[in-house]
């Protein structure tokens, strides 16, 4: 049976996209695991347009096999992007090396 990993994007905040501003410098990243999340934020760098980012967010998750499953809110002022890719089992993993 096949087993799949998730992870969500979020702090994406309708405004700050639409307008470009700089209410969010960072977005976050959460791995979804058996023991809860893994959180990671990723500082949007000041040379790069909140839309160009959020692009090169989601091309960076899709060369990584990650593919988008979803899209909610979190509130009103937050959206988020689900994602998931094939587990890969430890044994496949030492094959694939």
């Amino acid at each position: 049976m096949q087993q799949w990993e998730y992870c969500r994007l979020e702090k994406l905040s309708s405004m700050s996209w639409m307008q470009d501003s700089r209410a969010n410098d960072f977005v976050g990243l959460y791995r979804l695991t058996e023991r809860g999340f893994e959180e990671s934020k990723v500082t949007i760098p000041k040379d790069v347009s909140h839309i160009a980012f959020l692009g090169m967010c989601i091309a960076g998750l899709g060369n990584e096999g990650w593919e988008l499953v979803g899209a909610g809110n979190i509130g009103e002022a937050y959206h988020c992007l689900y994602f998931k890719r094939l587990k890969v089992k430890h044994d496949e993993a030492k094959d694939l090396e």
